[in-house]
């Protein structure tokens, strides 16, 4: 997928240049034949007129226009085609039946799988920034169009298009003050993050007198929560390698729509894009499983083959075979098609970066931890599930209880309740990394007492 969207890209790229060409000789042209006008209409006389006519020809000679258009209409033909066959090439046959087959096993009707598909389609060009072929397509195809969500997505956009001018900091801070509660809300580094940018943007540019000052008057505040960060920044300014501050800048964009999308409510990754790269690791597997059956199938139709020739001879020779055990043996083999094969669950390892919502699970009874079932930090260190806890046997009044991991002795009243995700902890018990909403993964967990 990662290859495909390269040459994508690519041939994007490519098409937009001849187009640009072939925009500019028809604009020429266009600028000629009005000038040619007005020199007529200021001229007296039919032979002034045929001069600037025969002088306008003679330019479209040198022009070469059409040609130049045909050359540039064939060029960007020719990068479709290309870009076509590799889109043939992303799916196998046996892939494209294994999609075909989910399709017509799928309990949702046709039409509604197609509303669906139109809505990712329509929110994917909001996301990209394609803003009016979105809304053609929504009124094209009778679907609500959300002004909003656009109004949201131009604004990051417009802000990291600032940044990338002039790599001013300033733009993040102004977008930072706005919303600093939100940040607060959703524990996130952002506002460090810029600064520490800013910081090392003057230690880049060999103004180290600034950049100790700057880190005086705004790493004050942060000195308790990223005091061993701020120690290495200063130690940067001895070792710090040359272009630092230009890797930073591309982490501190990634970091700023991570953190606007999320206090937006909008997802900081195409979602279709993220459907599509989950779904090309689902097909991998079902294809692999699919090969190894057909290998199996293989190997019993050749075992088969032979049981059945063997059998065969025997009846030739009168002792016992069957002339019909052939045919009886062939019927019964495994067909090679994969929507014949035994079905059963397939797992899909995704990366980390997929992984947006944790589940945790209890070591004892291997339940999911939920509101209910809410995981319990015991002294040893050790994390189980509060019904666990209560199925242990307990001696002393029903306080004490062994844990069942390490068989260290735990005292009831010193246990902690660990609130994973900060929708169910709002009090606060939950320091969420700002990675986490770049990359994915789980969150960090804090504790607290349990009541």
């Amino acid at each position: 997928m990662e290859a495909f969207t390269e040459e994508l890209e690519n041939g994007s790229k490519k098409m937009r240049l001849n187009y640009d060409r072939s925009i500019k000789v028809v604009n020429e042209m266009l600028e000629a034949v009005e000038s040619c006008k007005r020199e007529i209409e200021r001229g007296k006389g039919q032979g002034k007129r045929k001069a600037v006519v025969a002088e306008l020809g003679k330019r479209f000679d040198e022009v070469n226009a059409l040609h130049v258009i045909k050359g540039n209409n064939k060029a960007i033909h020719a990068t479709l085609g290309k870009i076509g066959k590799s889109t043939d090439r992303l799916l196998t046959g046996e892939q494209v039946e294994i999609m075909r087959r989910a399709a017509k096993g799928d309990a949702m009707k046709e039409n509604k799988i197609s509303e669906l598909l139109t809505e990712a389609v329509i929110f994917h060009l909001l996301f990209e920034g394609y803003y009016d072929i979105a809304r053609e397509l929504a009124e094209e195809a009778g679907r609500s169009f959300s002004s909003d969500v656009a109004a949201l997505y131009k604004e990051i956009r417009h802000i990291l298009k600032r940044f990338e001018t002039d790599s001013d900091v300033g733009v993040f801070l102004e977008w930072a003050e706005k919303y600093s509660e939100q940040l607060k809300q959703i524990y996130s580094r952002f506002i460090f993050e810029v600064h520490r940018v800013r910081f090392l943007q003057l230690v880049d540019k060999g103004e180290t007198a600034n950049a100790v000052e700057y880190a005086r008057s705004h790493f004050k505040r942060f000195s308790t929560k990223y005091a061993k960060e701020i120690q290495i920044l200063m130690g940067s300014l001895v070792f710090l390698e040359p272009g630092t501050a230009t890797v930073e800048e591309s982490r501190l964009k990634a970091l700023f729509k991570a953190e606007a999308c999320c206090i937006y409510g909008l997802p900081s990754e195409a979602p279709l894009q993220t459907v599509l790269e989950c779904g090309e690791l689902a097909i991998s597997k079902l294809s692999k499983y699919y090969s190894v059956c057909r290998r199996r199938n293989s190997s019993i139709t050749s075992n088969t083959s032979t049981a059945s020739e063997l059998r065969t001879t025997s009846s030739d020779g009168n002792i016992g075979g069957s002339p019909n055990a052939a045919a009886r043996d062939t019927n019964t083999t495994l067909t090679e098609s994969w929507t014949d094969l035994p079905q059963f669950p397939v797992e899909v390892p995704l990366p980390d970066k997929m992984s947006f919502h944790s589940i945790v699970i209890c070591p004892v009874s291997k339940a999911p931890i939920t509101d209910e079932n809410y995981s319990v930090l015991l002294q040893c260190g050790h994390i189980i599930g509060n019904e666990s806890i209560q199925r242990l046997p307990k001696s002393g009044g029903r306080l004490t209880f062994k844990c069942p991991t390490c068989q260290t002795e735990q005292n009831s009243y010193h246990t902690r309740r660990v609130h994973f995700g900060a929708s169910t902890d709002p009090s606060g018990a939950l320091e969420e990394t700002s990675e986490s909403r770049i990359y994915g993964g789980g969150p960090r967990f804090m504790t607290k007492e349990s009541s």
